[in-house]
């Protein structure tokens, strides 16, 4: 982590995203990886991802992306949780860095960090992105296949572990390598079934995710259970440096070996 990072507040959370973002492209995104290094992957649309199809570099990270990060977005910044050096033993994440856009995340610059007050097992998601502000947390209780999630009233409340709702929920995942994300209003799920990536559910609100109603789920094929999943807006992915010749097998899907989520 970059020592120009800084430690912020929880009031400075809330301040960096009441800010507007410059445009409403959404994309999706898939990041694989090889080594130490996650390669992105940007679709036009959810249909291009789950086929994985018609995809593009959207940049790629080194060894400061672990594969026990989580990565998240608001709509106005890229977000990462990680684990410093103290007090996690190697079992959660205890940090949120916020960055202004997915290429500094990957070149780990510009972050802001966080702590957190309650801790993150590796298999949890944030979910922000919602029109109404609320940010959801998937929670691990007991065990990979029994899964609940908090609800907050914003970044604020996340941060400070001050939920107004905790309980299991309907949309509950096929395991814990599933994962959610938001963009716009719009809630969206990975399931996973043996170790694949078999399809993709979105929902219409943060309710409907809660509660498993009005869901649509298309299927998928082409990622295993360690691919990371983001729908982002396009001007947040920032300058793409030219692939290289690793990144471009990575893109073809040569020589590629995924995350597992703990």
């Amino acid at each position: 982590m970059n020592r120009s990072q800084l430690v912020l507040t929880s009031a400075a959370l809330v301040a960096g995203c009441l800010l507007s973002s410059a445009s409403a492209d959404l994309v999706f995104l898939a990041a694989t990886t090889s080594g130490s290094t996650t390669n992105w992957t940007q679709y036009a649309s959810l249909a291009d991802l789950a086929s994985n199809t018609g995809g593009s570099s959207a940049g790629s990270a080194g060894a400061s992306l672990l594969s026990t990060d989580g990565i998240w977005t608001d709509g106005v910044h890229v977000y990462k949780t990680t684990a410093d050096a103290t007090g996690v033993a190697g079992t959660y994440n205890n940090l949120y860095v916020r960055y202004n856009s997915l290429a500094d995340l990957n070149a780990d610059a510009g972050g802001t960090v966080f702590n957190m007050t309650q801790g993150m097992y590796y298999n949890e998601d944030v979910i922000a992105g919602g029109t109404n502000g609320w940010v959801f947390r998937t929670a691990s209780f007991g065990g990979a296949s029994n899964i609940g999630m908090y609800a907050f009233g914003d970044l604020a409340n996340l941060l400070a572990n001050s939920s107004f709702y905790a309980a299991g929920f309907t949309a509950g995942p096929v395991d814990g390598a599933n994962q959610f994300w938001a963009y716009n209003g719009t809630y969206y799920g990975s399931n996973v079934v043996g170790g694949a990536v078999t399809g993709f559910t979105t929902w219409p609100s943060g309710p409907d995710l809660y509660n498993g109603t009005n869901s649509v789920t298309i299927g998928s094929t082409g990622f295993d259970a360690s691919a990371r999943f983001l729908a982002i807006d396009s001007s947040l992915i920032g300058t793409v440096p030219a692939p290289s010749a690793i990144a471009l097998l990575g893109l073809a899907g040569v020589g590629i070996s995924r995350r597992r989520r703990a």
